[in-house]
């Protein structure tokens, strides 16, 4: 479950590096540089969805029996914790992939580690999503960076 949330949490810490950094102070535009994504990392035996892979994109609460007839559902990290809903999805269609969302861009009030985030990571909240606020992404090297390495460990 490791890489999955891992790939997932990549693509939504750079959606947030681009989107909205915290609070930051407006850049002139011959001071903004861009940085380089990191080459990919290696994953020999890894899934690998197809382009047209079919999908259920759950989060607000857990796929119940019976299931979609897709090829990959993607349901929240917090919710599959305890990994008997991912046995329970792909046991039912052998060779579905189940993918784990987790946010790395942004501050969720009502997750469990909430208290762990330092105030210096807090940004704006976002606009109609109650609870959420953007997080600091350049500050990933330190207590933000650990609290996101937890969370691919779960």
């Amino acid at each position: 479950m490791r890489f999955t949330a891992l790939m997932s949490a990549t693509a939504l810490a750079a959606t947030a590096m681009i989107a909205a950094p915290a609070q930051a102070a407006p850049a002139s535009p011959s001071t903004v540089q861009s940085a380089a994504l990191p080459a990919p990392v290696a994953c020999n035996g890894c899934w690998r969805p197809a382009l047209n892979t079919s999908w259920e994109w759950q989060l607000s609460s857990l796929p119940k029996k019976p299931f979609l007839a897709v090829q990959m559902y993607d349901i929240d990290g917090f919710a599959a914790k305890d990994g008997a809903i991912v046995k329970s999805l792909k046991a039912d269609k052998p060779g579905r992939g189940v993918v784990c969302y987790i946010s790395a861009g942004t501050f969720e009030d009502w997750r469990p580690d909430a208290g762990k985030f330092p105030a210096d990571v807090l940004g704006t909240p976002l606009e109609d999503w109650e609870g959420e606020r953007w997080l600091d992404v350049r500050k990933y090297t330190g207590k933000l960076g650990e609290i996101m390495k937890a969370r691919l460990d779960m």
